[in-house]
């Protein structure tokens, strides 16, 4: 960047440099389902059931599929799960219609993260999941198509507690880039989950921070944390195209199943931009020009950025 300045009043004076990087001034949004209670069992989609979004934040929506379902808000809930009110996803049964939870429309951007507590109980064949990434799907009542999904989690739960675990590897689910996919997860009120989605649909790497520690994602890939463990590393992307804005998410359940179980979800954070802990850095900041009233100075200076941020809008303070 170089910036022109002119007219300086007095001979004497040092170089103020404030460097802004593109992902600096990001959103996040913090989502606890508030403090109030309720059921919710229509098939007819509401937006006023659970609580509105910060600005930006998007529109938070919930609908059950035809036949029995709900959705309760509960305070108190599970112990430990989270603060203030839960969010219990009892799916339909006998039926494929989607029971679904989204927030839809939030701040768009192309990296970002998403994190939330999850339990999962009480089922012997449904299948939940979670989805993010940008499409219709997240704000109408059918399934998420594949070419909306950028990152996605699938939990099919089985006899004697078990759950299986697979990820969106382009339009199938499976176990690429994960282990352990039938350990990983096990249906039990006490069980809770700490799940860590960051993501990257660039087309270079980008860095994230977390506990201190600075984390890579190639371009078009996620990675997947599990009780702060990293258990998917640059995982392939969903159907989504590279290169697109991600701005919404939801957690379906879609199989017509007689013993769906159910998910409870709390303390959800989500945001457009990655986690940095490091600020862009300035080298070689030098002026050329004479130093008389009137004069023309011209700025100079190399910009970096160790989590890869493209710089934005940077400025010279000249001060006397």
């Amino acid at each position: 960047m170089k910036q022109i300045l002119q007219k300086i009043k007095q001979y004497g004076f040092v170089v103020l440099l404030v460097l802004i990087g593109n992902y600096g001034w990001g959103q996040t949004w913090s989502y606890d389902f508030g403090a109030s209670t309720g059921t919710f069992t229509n098939s007819t989609a509401s937006t006023t059931f659970l609580p509105t979004p910060t600005t930006g934040g998007g529109t938070s929506r919930v609908r059950v599929g035809t036949n029995p379902g709900s959705f309760v808000l509960a305070n108190p809930g599970l112990s430990n799960l989270g603060s203030n009110s839960e969010l219990q996803i009892t799916s339909n049964t006998g039926s494929s219609s989607t029971t679904k939870f989204s927030i839809h429309d939030f701040t768009a951007s192309k990296v970002g993260y998403i994190k939330f507590n999850i339990v999962i109980n009480g089922g012997t064949n449904g299948v939940y999941l979670f989805s993010i990434g940008d499409g219709a799907n997240y704000s109408d009542n059918n399934a998420i198509a594949t070419n909306q999904i950028f990152a996605g989690i699938r939990w099919t739960l089985g006899a004697s507690n078990t759950v299986t675990c697979n990820v969106l590897n382009n339009t199938t689910y499976g176990t690429t880039g994960i282990s352990n996919s039938t350990t990983l997860f096990s249906q039990s009120n006490t069980n809770i989950y700490s799940i860590e989605v960051y993501y990257n649909n660039e087309n270079s790497s980008k860095n994230y921070s977390k506990s201190g520690t600075s984390y890579s994602i190639s371009n078009s890939k996620w990675d997947l944390w599990i009780n702060g463990t990293l258990i998917g590393d640059d995982l392939a992307k969903g159907g989504q195209a590279i290169n697109t804005n991600i701005d919404s998410f939801a957690f379906n359940h879609q199989s017509s199943s007689s013993s769906p179980g159910t998910i409870y979800l709390d303390d959800i954070e989500y945001s457009n931009a990655l986690p940095s802990n490091l600020a862009p850095t300035a080298s070689a900041v030098s002026f050329s020009g004479t130093t008389n009233v009137g004069q023309t100075l011209t700025g100079n200076y190399t910009y970096s950025d160790a989590d890869t941020d493209d710089q934005g809008t940077s400025t010279f303070k000249w001060v006397s």
